[in-house]
């Protein structure tokens, strides 16, 4: 038990994006078992009700109708209320602001729009979260490609039925001529009518054409919208997952050394972790546990004394991850590796 408690701590302070929580982090991970617990279950750290009325302030200005109200009645409640907030209230706004979006979609999107929207709507909140990121785009790119075949049927059917009414309008006139012919005056007349009739059929299935090609260009100009849409949509979401995906390498790469150094701490209590002392002037390098020497012919050499205020360790540990991680990313992003510097002598 008391071990899955300090991995916890350890994963408090690897996750960290500030100073202050990582610290108070790191301090509960040299004590003992009960103020570990007690960490746990406080999280508790110097200026903790600043950042949480902050956090809180934060998201009432990204969040939907549901988290703003949500995160206002928060801000005018207690502090537990801030944290109660931030522990479960904002999830549970935030579900109900994107069952809002979905169901705004559901209203005035079309067939595939709301058989896709139900579906979600059907489902938990990571649906609702993964068709507002990625599948409402698609389901908008289907119905644009419907609409834009369907205007091509009827600009189709349109042409047809204007030559249609073309060729009626040339066989009039002859029918007329052969009648006038006969001698019967009558049925001339009536022919010449729907000559009259056709043409005028003809110029009003040219305008439906006409309507119909227009409305296709439109679908295609929507179809090719909401394609980019869902093009950019995927490309976020692959981001944003790659993203996450560092982070939790990075935290549990700080939660190790966190660890490290934690359990230096206990066991050399008096000294700086990873120091050792030398009787000798000349400083000595910071040996990092499972990084190696700080000192090393890169721009974050670092010398110290014997005598080193503990917390300089852990900065030195920071620069030193950051760092690491640095080159890393630059290596893999094919920049040049940085010019050596040589080592202080």
């Amino acid at each position: 038990m008391e071990q899955d408690d300090r991995l916890s701590v350890r994963t408090i302070a690897g996750a960290a994006t500030v100073s202050a929580p990582r610290e108070a982090a790191q301090t509960a991970l040299v004590d003992s078992h009960e103020n570990v617990k007690e960490f746990l279950r406080t999280r508790h750290y110097p200026g903790k009700d600043d950042n949480d009325w902050i956090a809180v302030q934060c998201i009432l200005n990204t969040g939907g109708p549901a988290t703003r109200a949500a995160a206002n009645e928060a801000l005018d409640g207690s502090i537990e209320d801030v944290r109660r907030f931030l522990d479960v209230g904002q999830y549970q706004a935030a579900e109900d602001d994107d069952r809002i979006a979905v169901q705004r979609l559901v209203e005035t999107g079309g067939p595939e729009m709301k058989a896709a929207a139900n579906a979600a709507l059907s489902g938990p909140w990571s649906y609702l979260k993964q068709f507002l990121a990625v599948g409402q785009y698609r389901a908008a790119t289907r119905d644009a490609k419907a609409a834009l075949h369907n205007t091509q049927i009827d600009g189709y059917l349109a042409d047809a039925a204007r030559s249609a009414a073309i060729a009626r309008e040339y066989a009039a006139p002859a029918t007329e001529s052969a009648a006038l012919a006969r001698g019967a005056a009558d049925e001339a007349n009536s022919w010449a009518t729907q000559a009259r009739e056709s043409a005028a059929q003809a110029r009003q299935h040219a305008n439906q054409a006409k309507t119909y090609a227009e409305q296709a260009a439109d679908a295609a100009s929507a179809a090719a919208v909401s394609a980019h849409g869902a093009r950019d949509a995927a490309t976020r979401a692959w981001g944003a997952a790659y993203a996450a995906q560092r982070s939790a390498v990075q935290a549990g790469y700080s939660a190790t050394q966190a660890a490290a150094s934690a359990a230096e701490a206990r066991a050399k209590p008096g000294l700086l972790p990873g120091l050792r002392r030398s009787r000798s002037k000349r400083a000595t390098p910071v040996v990092v546990p499972g990084i190696g020497t700080a000192g090393t012919q890169e721009m974050d050499l670092v010398l110290l004394g014997p005598s080193v205020d503990c917390s300089d360790f852990y900065a030195v540990l920071r620069a030193k991850v950051r760092s690491q991680l640095t080159a890393r990313i630059a290596r893999r992003a094919g920049f040049p590796p940085r010019p050596a510097f040589p080592a202080r002598k």
